[in-house]
């Protein structure tokens, strides 16, 4: 592999060049913060049961996964 192909593809240099990628890329990580900011605030209304708030703090902690395992 040449030096320009690998850095092409495991470089991280000019990775944030491009103002597509820093937007995508700021999205994300404010969606990703901004998603267990909202679920604390909507448990902490008074309409939330204790089922409800056991059940969004389970998906959140185990990435959804378990309901995949089964």
């Amino acid at each position: 592999m040449s030096q320009i192909a690998r850095e092409r593809l495991f470089g991280f240099r000019h990775a944030f060049d491009d103002r597509v990628t820093v937007v995508l890329m700021l999205t994300a990580l404010t969606l990703f913060v901004l998603a267990p900011l909202l679920i604390f605030i909507t448990t902490r209304s008074a309409a939330s049961t204790s089922d409800k708030r056991k059940e969004l703090w389970t998906g959140i902690a185990l990435g959804f996964g378990w309901r995949y395992a089964s």
